[in-house]
């Protein structure tokens, strides 16, 4: 942990520096600033866990450092360090969040107790944001999943679609407005080894890359997305709900995309377009595989490799 030590008088920060036992409150960095201006300067660049300062100095008061402090470093801990024995000083310390109000001359029980304070509150702070930021990552990385079962249960669970669909509604994952789409279920060969031996042999990375370069031409205009699909195999679908061009267009750009970039194309099997969500189980049942010319359900599915 950093703390910065905040006077316009030389003195001051010597017996600041010298009252406070930082090795007792775990404090490797002491620094010191001559200004609130100065102050200011330090806390963008080293971020100090606590701020030890003056209310009145000659270049930035503590006022205007308490309240810029209270605005752009919100996590760091302040404590008042003042000869004035003030009213509105002490209520605007409260005000801005300070951590403790300490008079000149300074005793050294009030400092290290007011620095105790305030480091125990950054720490229980800081272990929060540790907390929220590993949930947001473990969150970040289970909503691709779960929008990934969703949308595979979207084509395997008729009895539940209505319910799923109107959760991919509500998550962002489909437009409200989709009434009709297309299946895409695309063919992936496990057995290539020089395009695995690239991934480090690790067939997940490989799906995750082939879904990444699909979305490329889907997502940013809106048609559709491309998804693991764990019904499998196949490993990978695209549901199309607003295509405006020609699908086989379509597959011929992105699988342009995968040659560019993995120097292979897929296999694409797809069906013609049906009811949303109720026609995509129906489809899905009886897409053939491997992939060939078949009608099912009043669907057209063709196989095409481009």
């Amino acid at each position: 942990m950093k703390a910065l030590i905040v006077d316009d008088e030389a003195r001051v920060r010597k017996a600041v520096r010298l009252l406070v036992d930082w090795d007792a409150h775990q404090i490797g960095e002491i620094m010191e600033a001559g200004s609130g201006n100065e102050a200011i300067e330090l806390i963008r660049e080293h971020k100090p866990g606590l701020v030890i300062m003056d209310m009145m100095m000659e270049s930035g008061n503590g006022i205007e450092l308490m309240t810029w402090v209270n605005e752009f470093a919100g996590s760091t801990k302040f404590i008042v360090v003042s000869g004035h024995n003030d009213f509105d000083f002490v209520r605007e310390t409260v005000r801005h969040g300070g951590i403790d109000y300490i008079l000149k001359p300074i005793e050294p029980e009030a400092i290290n107790t007011a620095v105790a304070k305030a480091v125990a509150a950054w720490r229980s702070e800081a272990e929060e944001r540790s907390q929220r930021q590993r949930q947001s990552i473990r969150l970040n990385e289970i909503k691709p999943i779960y929008g990934e079962r969703l949308l595979s249960a979207l084509i395997d669970d008729p009895v539940t679609a209505e319910a799923t669909l109107r959760r991919l509604v509500a998550e962002g994952v489909i437009p409200g407005s989709a009434g009709a789409a297309r299946l895409l279920l695309v063919q992936t060969d496990a057995g290539n080894n020089p395009l695995l031996r690239r991934f480090g042999g690790d067939s997940e990375l490989l799906y995750y890359a082939i879904v990444n370069i699909c979305n490329e031409f889907l997502q940013p205009q809106g048609i559709g997305t491309a998804f693991r699909y764990w019904g499998g195999p196949p490993e990978i679908a695209i549901l199309l709900w607003d295509v405006r061009e020609s699908v086989t267009e379509l597959i011929s750009r992105i699988n342009q995309g995968l040659f560019y970039t993995l120097q292979l194309r897929m296999h694409f099997g797809i069906s013609s377009a049906g009811s949303l969500p109720g026609g995509l189980p129906r489809s899905a049942q009886r897409l053939p595989k491997p992939y060939c010319a078949a009608i099912c359900c009043g669907m057209r599915i063709t196989a095409i490799l481009v």
